[in-house]
């Protein structure tokens, strides 16, 4: 009976050492912190390995309770002559399965010791009733017989799960929620084994691959987002090659990439498999047929070619089918350890259907139940406890928090998230809606009630919100499907930034079919002055609700700071990402040109050649400015509240030079200086304004002027910047003034204008700005 051994070796036993997780509080549900280690001893020494529970095995083992490879790496390393063990469930519900006295595994006699539920209500993947017999089912330990099919289909098969990641782009990681959430489907379900790679923490491609060709999964799962589409296909080739070695495993792909490239892929790598949704139930189906359990084309959510080559999609779940997942912890010690951060969801999908968005891949809206969070967070707070430079925050990557607009029993769990988080000492940043804030067919008491929650959810727990504005005029908005209008928008924010709720917006200034009209209205609103007020805790939401509709109120309550300071991203043009309604828009249009694969988008030309030339450089001034501004949000995650601040107020500078920059190319495109918001700004313009050429067959020369007006304005940034930089100095940790002085360095040595994520290019494309938090 040789492959639980097989199983053993394959993971790596050797070359994972415990994180160490410390102390942890009980867990609603599970087994209290102080019968952890009385029940792991109590089942070692049943097991034939006398134990006590101050024992260092009995530390080491729940020390290592985030890494199941870990707490098997401990009982190989003190037990070798064990004949083999298995670590299951996920982290709230781990099992262990050890060999009882004196028998071996083939006997099928074990110890089970449950650190979750009564082993009785523990799911184990039983096929029939003869599989598994628990002496103490009310128990946390007991003895138990396994037959040898439920043993081969809860170690079997080995699943490698892959994030690939470009340094260059992102400097500092965010865990590997993807591949974290398909890591607890399958530990939930106790089927396989899995084990994960995440190329954020200092690991290669060339790493990847040696350690896939030392271990052999039988299945290996590789997630990829925007911008990596050439590292999947690397490592897929990689991969592939192995066959002449005699060994060809199972190759999943998944992500919003991916699905979006999937005739792509699987045309090119015909032995290849897509998920097309969110994974979890993929993945638990690809082991189910790797064990001979179903076909190939009952496995959910999956694209494949077929015998005859004809590529084929399973069916589709709906959002009700979807499981409610939250991730595996493997990975966190090391990404905050790399100065990175935790993302987590507490919903999934959308309550609405922008035209810039291709649904299919997202799916409709469904809220998580908070409690599940009550079994994940201790073991999250103790990792952070253990990198006391990281700020106590989570980014919840929900694309839309709170729900359907119409449902106030939404709200409810929202606040319910939110204590939750407050009771483990953590804030959280999210996103949500502009009509959960204000909505133009509710009564003024649900504007009240609305404004209570926001108030209540920020005193709470909630350190940041987005809100997607996207424009400011209404024939855009109408464009992009928003639902929403420019009134709207305007109202929601005079009530966010009353109400003193923290907040950032993305807006999306470019879009190929817009005209030059639209160009200078959204300018405009981007610099209006009356859309933020200053908090004013004080006032009764009923006054405020009438303020916001009065100007002389706005007025009077005005700081007289410009919109564009609350916009994360500046300069932003429309993606026509592919299977979107907006690209079928553009395509009507006769402007879409080639596929760029590693953005999953189309290239696509302009209505408005000069519109179409302000884009190209704005995106130009983005990717010269990106990594180093990344650098500083990223900074800005994991410090404390007063260098935040200090790092928020460097990162404006970026914006106010990147709205200077627009109306200057507005001013020269219109020959009309009396756009700019700034009358010192023209003498920048003045021997340029009058060498510009408005005929569309020069753009070519205009586009030389705007690359020199560009020299210009950088140079001033990249003094401003220096500046700026001074007055964080002294206030930043070591390890992370030491990351921000490197990203400025290379920073300020840069001179080209390149883009680094046109469809031709070599170098790593720029994922698209996915990253909301």
């Amino acid at each position: 009976m040789g492959w639980p051994m097989d199983l053993r070796d394959g993971l790596g036993a050797a070359e994972w050492p415990g994180p160490g997780l410390g102390g942890i509080s009980p867990r609603a549900g599970g087994l209290p912190l102080a019968q952890w280690p009385g029940a792991v001893a109590e089942a070692l020494t049943r097991a034939g390995v006398p134990s006590e529970t101050g024992s260092p095995v009995v530390r080491d083992l729940l020390a290592a309770i985030a890494e199941p490879a870990a707490m098997a790496a401990v009982l190989a390393r003190e037990f070798p002559a064990m004949p083999w063990s298995m670590i299951h469930g996920p982290i709230d519900q781990r099992i262990l399965l050890l060999p009882a006295t004196g028998t071996t595994s083939a006997k099928g006699e074990w110890i089970l010791c449950s650190l979750g539920r009564p082993l009785g209500q523990c799911a184990f993947p039983v096929r029939s009733g003869d599989e598994l017999h628990i002496e103490d089912a009310a128990g946390q330990v007991s003895a138990a017989r396994l037959s040898e099919p439920l043993l081969r289909r809860m170690s079997l098969p080995r699943v490698k799960l892959v994030a690939l990641y470009y340094p260059e782009v992102f400097p500092l990681p965010r865990l590997a929620l993807s591949i974290s959430d398909l890591a607890n489907a399958l530990r939930n379900q106790m089927i396989g084994q899995v084990s994960m790679e995440d190329m954020q923490l200092s690991r290669t491609l060339d790493d990847i691959v040696d350690g896939i060709r030392r271990e052999r999964p039988d299945i290996v799962g590789i997630s990829a987002t925007f911008g990596q589409q050439s590292l999947v296909e690397e490592l897929l080739d990689r991969l592939v090659a192995l066959g002449p070695e005699g060994y060809a495993p199972r190759l999943v792909v998944g992500g919003s990439l991916c699905a979006l490239n999937a005739d792509f892929l699987v045309g090119r790598f015909p032995q290849l498999v897509v998920a097309m949704g969110p994974g979890e139930r993929t993945i638990c189906d690809l082991v189910r047929h790797h064990c001979g359990e179903i076909p190939l084309d009952q496995v959910s959510d999956l694209l494949f070619r077929d015998g005859t080559g004809e590529i084929r999609r399973t069916n589709k779940l709906s959002h009700h089918d979807r499981d409610d997942t939250l991730p595996e912890l493997d990975l966190l010690d090391a990404t905050l350890a790399h100065n990175g951060v935790l993302q987590l969801e507490t919903s999934r999908g959308c309550t609405h259907a922008c035209a810039f968005c291709p649904r299919d891949h997202k799916g409709k809206w469904k809220g998580y139940a908070p409690d599940s969070l009550d079994t994940l967070l201790p073991f999250v707070a103790q990792a952070y406890g253990r990198q006391a430079a990281i700020s106590k925050r989570i980014f919840f990557v929900d694309e839309e928090f709170i729900g359907h607009p119409n449902g106030m029993d939404a709200l409810p769990r929202c606040l319910d998230v939110a204590r939750k988080m407050a009771a483990h000492g953590f804030r959280f940043e999210t996103s949500a809606r502009v009509d959960q804030v204000y909505h133009p067919e509710r009564t003024p008491q649900w504007h009240v009630e609305r404004m209570r929650f926001w108030k209540e959810l920020s005193r709470t727990a909630l350190d940041r919100c987005l809100f997607g504005v996207e424009s400011g005029v209404d024939s855009v908005l109408r464009r992009f499907n928003k639902r929403t209008t420019p009134d709207q928008n305007v109202h929601a924010i005079r009530i966010l930034s009353a109400c003193d709720i923290p907040r950032r917006c993305t807006y999306i200034t470019f879009d190929p079919l817009m005209d030059m009209r639209e160009l200078i209205d959204s300018y405009r609103f981007q610099g209006r002055r009356d859309l933020l007020l200053r908090p004013l805790p004080d006032m009764r939401e009923e006054e405020l609700f009438e303020g916001i509709h009065d100007d002389g109120f706005v007025a009077h309550h005005s700081p007289d700071r410009p919109f564009y300071n609350e916009i994360s991203y500046m300069l932003v043009t429309m993606e026509c990402l592919m299977n979107s309604p907006y690209s079928r828009q553009v395509e009507a249009s006769g402007l879409l040109r080639q596929v760029n694969l590693s953005m999953g988008r189309w290239e696509t030309d302009f209505r408005d050649p000069a519109i179409q030339l302000m884009s190209y450089y704005s995106q130009c001034w983005i990717d010269r400015n990106f990594s180093f501004d990344y650098t500083l949000k990223s900074v800005e995650k994991i410090t404390g509240t007063d260098v935040r601040a200090r790092i928020r107020s460097f990162r404006t500078l970026f914006r106010e030079k990147a709205y200077q920059l627009l109306g200057m190319m507005l001013a020269l495109a219109n020959g009309d200086l009396g756009l700019l918001s700034d009358a010192g700004l023209a003498a920048h313009l003045t021997d340029l304004s009058a060498r510009w050429n408005a005929r569309a067959d020069r753009m070519g020369e205009n586009g030389l002027l705007i690359e020199e007006l560009m020299n210009r304005h950088f140079s001033a940034l990249r003094t401003l910047a220096a500046a700026r930089f001074d007055e964080i100095r002294g206030l930043c940790a070591a390890q992370h003034l030491s990351l921000i002085e490197r990203e400025m360095e290379v920073w300020q040595r840069r001179t080209d204008w390149g883009l680094i994520n046109a469809a031709s290019a070599e170098a790593p494309a720029r994922p698209r700005d996915t990253d909301k938090h």
